[in-house]
């Protein structure tokens, strides 16, 4: 079969999910929900196109939003200098994630520990579900998370969603007024029993918009005995002939020894620290968390993204009142804040 065939073949199977996607992003457009088809169409032709397509996605639904600078000068952090955030987007552009440099303040880490440990959770596992309190010497799941719903009861959190330098590192990466399209908390327990993969501990890559930025902040201390995260170096834009196989494998898990083949022993980072460390990664790199051995982990996570077309987002009710910190974000990027109703 000559090359030109074959492209044409190739060119051939994709349409329909080429067109599936077009349509699936004029009813985004027009405010529609969106289709599950061209979400599956999407994460299809991700894998086929070695991630090319969702780049062109993105660029097509969010070029209209270039990222406008904030002030730095309140939050969470204090001042930061103003070369921070371009510099640590430089650096996730050319490694796929980055360690901040500053901690969560410890009051704040306190106080959201005090609340993960005090209110209920939703846990999954095998053939356990429910919603409990978290309790590291008999856990029922794996997996113990707090939806955004339950997250913005904290007035901390509120703090870290409305906090003008992260927002602005996510501008910066992203190179658009970044949208927030996700936000949870989970506690990992020491857990023998069930399939890691339910809890993202084994490697994969995330797709559920087609460009986005995540923040993680360890509210615990993270060692190796308490499952630390795992990256896979420039993965996030590293292309070759082992790497489009597994990316033509889909949305689904991959053993380690396949990662290793495609990108080599050297390129796994193990990402650790003590209780406020933070780190940003374009987790369209493949990754993992390592299932804790000796002690509970305990993350906060929030996505910013370029669109909400992509996988279904559910609107999140916001209370009331919201802390200044938020308030005045939102005012000043309402955009930012579309999937959040008052």
């Amino acid at each position: 079969m000559s090359e030109r065939t074959s492209w044409s073949q190739s060119a051939n199977e994709l349409y329909p999910h080429i067109r599936a996607v077009a349509a699936g992003m004029l009813a985004h457009m027009r405010g529609e929900p969106n289709p599950p088809e061209a979400y599956q169409s999407m994460i299809i032709l991700h894998g086929q196109t070695q991630g090319r397509s969702t780049r062109l996605i993105s660029t097509l639904l969010s070029a209209h939003r270039p990222y406008v600078q904030g002030s730095m000068k309140s939050g969470i952090f204090g001042d930061v200098p103003s070369d921070l955030a371009p510099s640590i987007a430089k650096e996730v552009r050319e490694t796929g994630f980055a360690m901040l440099p500053m901690k969560l303040p410890q009051p704040m880490i306190d106080r959201l520990t005090d609340f993960a440990r005090t209110n209920e959770a939703n846990f999954k596992g095998g053939d356990v579900e429910g919603r409990g309190l978290f309790d590291a010497a008999t856990p029922r799941a794996r997996i113990y998370s707090f939806p955004a719903r339950d997250c913005l009861r904290s007035p901390d959190i509120q703090d870290v969603l409305g906090d003008e330098f992260l927002l602005s590192l996510a501008g910066r990466y992203l190179g658009v007024t970044p949208i927030v399209d996700l936000l949870t908390m989970w506690w990992s327990a020491v857990f023998e029993e069930g399939n890691a993969s339910e809890a993202a501990q084994l490697f994969h890559f995330d797709m559920d918009k087609p460009r986005w930025l995540k923040l993680f902040i360890y509210l615990t201390d993270v060692d190796e005995s308490a499952g630390p995260h795992v990256y896979v170096e420039r993965s996030h834009r590293l292309r070759n002939d082992k790497v489009g196989s597994l990316l033509r494998r889909g949305y689904t898990r991959i053993p380690d020894a396949d990662i290793v083949d495609a990108y080599g022993a050297d390129s796994l980072r193990s990402i650790g620290g003590p209780a406020g460390t933070i780190f940003v990664a374009d987790t369209i790199g493949f990754h993992k968390g390592l299932p804790p051995t000796g002690r509970e982990r305990l993350v906060l996570q929030l996505s910013y993204a370029t669109t909400l077309f992509g996988g279904a987002s559910t609107p999140v009710p916001m209370p009331s009142p919201v802390t200044p910190t938020l308030a005045a974000a939102m005012k000043r990027r309402p955009k930012t804040y579309a999937l959040f109703r008052g």
